[in-house]
């Protein structure tokens, strides 16, 4: 039981009791709550993370993006494919809404471990345009691939 000492407090957030001891000091001296201080410090953790990962899209070379669009596009075959042609009012209706708009390019990214607002932010640049639905995505992704075939 060596490490016996090292999680007495603040189980939740699994610190030490030195730097619980350094919360409780900092957010004192903020005055702000624990909870916030901590809300406080993930959200800029989190916002830094993201700039991070808008330039890692920025630098990356168009043979991978290449390779990462092509991926993508066989993902949403599977998922949006079928004999009708897509017909999408969602781009007048929301617009960027990710969380109900991207539904299947956000689980594509979570299983890539990849952010989808840098992402998408890359393929907007490149094309030009913006997606405000997955289908739009989708319809830009297919004419892309069609117009490789030429």
């Amino acid at each position: 039981m060596a490490n016996s000492k090292l999680l007495k407090r603040n189980r939740v957030f699994g610190i030490s009791d030195e730097l619980d001891d350094l919360l409780k000091l900092y957010s004192s001296r903020k005055g702000v709550s624990l909870s916030e201080l901590i809300r406080i410090s993930v959200n800029e953790k989190i916002e830094k993370l993201r700039i991070e990962e808008e330039k890692f899209w920025r630098k990356l070379s168009a043979d991978k993006l290449d390779e990462i669009l092509s991926s993508l596009t066989g993902y949403l075959d599977l998922k949006l494919s079928g004999n009708e042609p897509i017909i999408c009012e969602h781009s007048s209706l929301w617009e960027n809404n990710y969380d109900e708009n991207f539904t299947h390019t956000k689980e594509f990214c979570r299983d890539l471990q990849i952010e989808i607002n840098g992402f998408m932010k890359r393929i907007e640049t490149d094309f030009y345009t913006t997606c405000d639905c997955e289908c739009q995505l989708y319809e830009i992704l297919k004419n892309r691939g069609n117009n490789d075939e030429k």
